[in-house]
């Protein structure tokens, strides 16, 4: 089941939907970038089956340096790239090192590593 963990990037905090395996031992991690949509409950099946599959899953909610904005335009260009990447570094930390083994993106916009 996918827990939610609160972490602070730039001075924001932002929440991220974590899921892990059921192991003591190091596993692969998959960050996951949500949609527009946000951190919905497609995104927490989407964790909770990287989980069940043995990855240790993380989707940062990308979208927390602004209150919620409902045109789904208009939240899409609250996007920064740097703001992005420091999303993405901060969940990186915030990842489990001891449990961490290799790590891939999965978006349709991203290449996956």
């Amino acid at each position: 089941m996918a827990r939610i963990d609160t972490i602070t990037v730039d001075g924001s905090p932002m929440r991220v939907l974590m899921g892990a395996p059921n192991v003591d031992a190091p596993c692969p991690s998959v960050i996951l970038m949500c949609h527009i949509g946000e951190l919905d409950n497609f995104t927490e099946d989407r964790i909770d089956l990287l989980a069940q599959a043995g990855y240790l899953a993380a989707a940062p909610d990308i979208f927390h340096y602004e209150s919620w904005i409902e045109d789904s335009g208009q939240r899409r260009s609250s996007l920064y790239d740097q703001r992005i990447v420091n999303d993405i570094d901060a969940t990186l930390e915030h990842l489990e090192p001891s449990h961490t083994k290799t790590l891939s993106f999965l978006n349709e916009r991203f290449p996956h590593t």
